[in-house]
């Protein structure tokens, strides 16, 4: 009777090995993928995920793209209130030079909404621009809103 009761122990034992062995894997993945730190302070308890600051930092840039862009834009608006912005993207191009883009419908002095026109804002106004429907508009549209150049 012991051998066959050491031959159920032994298959335990694997199967509790086993399981071990795979509750340290996972908590080794969990510890790559989440990162633990205490701060200088020893007391504040930080937790940064792996998303990297590079990420975190475009998104802040994009976000700030998006609301100096569309402010950018109410600027040369007739009636800044009125603006309905839809179709919105960021682009930045290689030499670092970020662009909103997108469609902006707005009231004109008569108190009537323009349809929506396209614009091109690098986030001031002096460097905002409206579709005039020209060929040069049309250009800069793709080339600061998808990357696409005359070349």
């Amino acid at each position: 009777m012991w051998p066959q009761q050491e031959k159920a122990g032994t298959g335990k034992g694997l199967l509790v090995i086993a399981l071990g062995a795979a509750a340290v894997v996972s908590a080794l993945w969990v510890a790559d993928q989440v990162r633990l730190s205490w701060t200088s302070e020893g007391s504040t308890f930080n937790e940064s995920r792996s998303v990297s600051a590079a990420h975190q930092e475009a998104q802040r840039n994009r976000d700030d793209l998006m609301a100096n862009g569309r402010l950018a834009v109410r600027q040369l608006l007739v009636e800044p209130d009125s603006a309905r912005f839809a179709d919105l993207r960021t682009h930045v191009a290689e030499n670092g030079v970020g662009a909103l883009c997108g469609t902006v419908n707005a009231r004109n002095g008569y108190g009537g909404y323009i349809g929506d026109t396209r614009f091109i804002s690098l986030g001031q106004p002096e460097h905002t621009w409206l579709d005039d429907g020209s060929v040069d508009f049309s250009g800069s549209y793709l080339q600061f809103c998808f990357g696409v150049t005359g070349d």
